[in-house]
Order: C-alpha cells, then sequence, then structure tokens
C-alpha cells in the first residue's frame, strides 16, 4: 500500500486551461474528439509567415475582424482524482461582449449576426481512466507548445501523469474500426509480430 507522501506525489490536482492558439484557430483535441474548442481570438496578435520567416497579420484581421475585441477561448477544466471534466465558455456569462461582437459582425456587411452572439452550453462529463490519463497528457502538451493557458490549479509534470492510475490511450481520436492496439504500451510488441508475420 503506498504511503501517504507517495500518494501525494502522484496525485494531479484539478486543473483548466483556456484555449490560446497564436493562429486563432479551432482546437480538435485526440482524446475528446467529438468536441471542437474555439482558441481565444486576439485581433493584436501576428503570426510568422511560412515564406518570408517574418511576422504578419492573418488575412482575417486585414479582411474586417481587427475591429473586435479579444474574445476569450474556452476552457476545459478536469479533475483527474473523480475523472470528471468540464468545458467552460466565459462568453456564456459576457453579454456586453456578445453585445459588442454582434455589433462589429453587422458593421461589416458581409455577413449577419442578427440573432446576437452566442457562447456555447457548458458540457460536463465523466472518462475512464485511460482516457483522463492521456487527455491530461495531452493538455500539458498544449500548455508546453504555447497552445493553452493555465486558468485553474497548477500545471501538472508529464511525471506525475504518467502515475495515474490507467494506461495512455494509442489512438485515442479514431472514429473507424483497426487493428492497432489500444494502448501505447502495447505498440512495440503489435509491431515486431506484425514484421514476424510479414506485415
Amino acid at each position: 500500500m503506498a504511503s501517504v507522501a507517495e500518494e501525494k506525489k502522484t496525485t494531479v490536482f484539478p486543473f483548466a486551461i483556456e484555449f490560446d492558439s497564436c493562429s486563432n484557430s479551432d482546437y480538435k483535441l485526440n482524446s475528446l474528439p467529438e468536441y471542437k474548442f474555439r482558441s481565444a481570438l486576439k485581433t493584436h496578435r501576428t503570426v510568422m509567415d511560412n515564406e518570408t520567416g517574418e511576422e504578419a497579420v492573418p488575412v482575417d484581421m486585414i479582411q474586417g475582424l481587427s475591429m473586435l475585441p479579444t474574445i476569450p477561448g474556452m476552457q476545459l477544466h478536469v479533475n483527474p482524482t473523480d475523472r470528471t471534466f468540464e468545458i467552460i465558455d466565459p462568453l456564456c456569462d459576457r453579454q456586453d461582449l456578445t453585445d459588442r461582437i454582434a455589433k462589429v459582425i453587422n458593421s461589416q456587411g458581409a455577413i449577419r449576426a442578427d440573432k446576437g452572439v452566442r457562447g456555447v452550453p457548458t458540457v460536463k462529463g465523466n472518462l475512464d481512466v485511460h482516457r483522463m490519463k492521456t487527455l491530461c497528457r495531452e493538455m500539458v502538451m498544449l500548455l508546453d507548445a504555447g497552445e493553452a493557458e493555465l486558468v485553474k490549479g497548477v500545471k501538472p509534470s508529464l511525471q506525475a501523469i504518467s502515475k495515474l492510475p490507467g494506461k495512455f490511450l494509442l489512438n485515442p481520436g479514431s472514429q473507424i474500426q483497426n487493428n492497432l492496439p489500444r494502448y501505447e504500451e502495447d505498440y512495440d510488441v503489435w509491431l515486431e509480430n506484425l514484421k514476424k508475420h510479414g506485415g
């Protein structure tokens, strides 16, 4: 049985991220493939031009969206201990901000927001130990890549996440039937067996 000190070392406390892509783009997570997450939209943000290597203003900003206020990204909250997650859109509680966004959109003329702008309703759910462990790692990797910001709790280390119950899923976002093993740890053996049988 693990000591109290060992349990504290391996505990991953609840934490939350806000999606904040440097390219103002949406996200799909492998661990939660059925959901789409809106990134923060920051109109003052520049991106790296792939051809010249210089900073440039995104095309959508040039085409009239530069008047939009900063729009917060959707948030993903997890509690690894009870294996729950919650998807929250800060726009749901910001009528002042959604009114401003609708006003800017309507002033551009190309599209209309006659019914206003609304946030995405909150979603809550439970995951099995394997998917929660895999999701926590995916969230930390987004933080490390600068594609999200920590908005609650403390960022767990990858080592702490590896000690959570369960196993890392090999291909959690797959929507089709395949012959790959379910867990990452089984991949090397599966690949060797495939080679032995001429696969």
